[in-house]
């Protein structure tokens, strides 16, 4: 988390290396905050986080009632995931992907309404912290009422790649329900910032 908060700046320094007028000093956030009203931001962030700490809450027992759909998905795309898995298997590869799964994501999170707020960008702002939100409320149904298990765990021969080094494992098995696969929000969040 220290490298995501400390790479905010840098980067939006770089990406703004033509246009320096547009930056606003972390001196002037605090007012930024109460002028633009980015208050709403912040808690929506802190009722996504809440709302996530609940769903984990409920998520199994919910499974044991709706049950799975790993075999609907397995089914329409057959084992072409596990030949795509030894067609490209390589450890630099695989520690390329950990570290896009692990960090990127939660920079994407972090960064996206962070950039713009930074830029005194209040409209896009705006747009990105509703982008997480509508995301995040369209995936959540799907997780918990059409529940698909990580390819890893239903595919016979698939190997969990990601979970290849100890601080991969630890980190994720504290974080993540392994049973979310669809729909993807490491692919959802960031097309919908594209989109935008």
């Amino acid at each position: 988390m220290a490298v995501i908060l400390l790479s905010t700046i840098p980067l939006r320094n770089l990406l703004t290396r033509d246009e320096p007028d547009k930056r606003l000093a972390l001196s002037e956030l605090p007012a930024e905050i109460r002028a633009k009203g980015y208050h709403w931001h912040i808690s929506l962030y802190v009722v996504m986080y809440l709302y996530k700490f609940l769903i984990d809450q409920h998520n199994e027992s919910m499974k044991a009632r709706v049950g799975g759909y790993t075999h609907w998905v397995h089914g329409l795309e057959g084992d072409f995931t596990l030949w795509a898995q030894e067609a490209f298997r390589n450890d630099l590869l695989t520690d390329a992907l950990s570290f896009h799964y692990l960090f990127v994501y939660l920079f994407i999170i972090w960064f996206s309404p962070m950039y713009f707020i930074l830029v005194r960008d209040h409209v896009m702002a705006d747009k990105a912290a509703l982008n997480y939100l509508v995301i995040y409320l369209l995936a959540v149904p799907l997780y918990l009422f059409f529940n698909v298990e990580v390819t890893s765990s239903y595919i016979p021969g698939m190997d969990a790649l990601l979970y290849h080094d100890n601080w991969f494992i630890e980190f994720v098995t504290n974080n993540d329900p392994m049973d979310n696969g669809v729909p993807s929000l490491h692919f959802g969040l960031p097309v919908g910032l594209l989109i935008l």
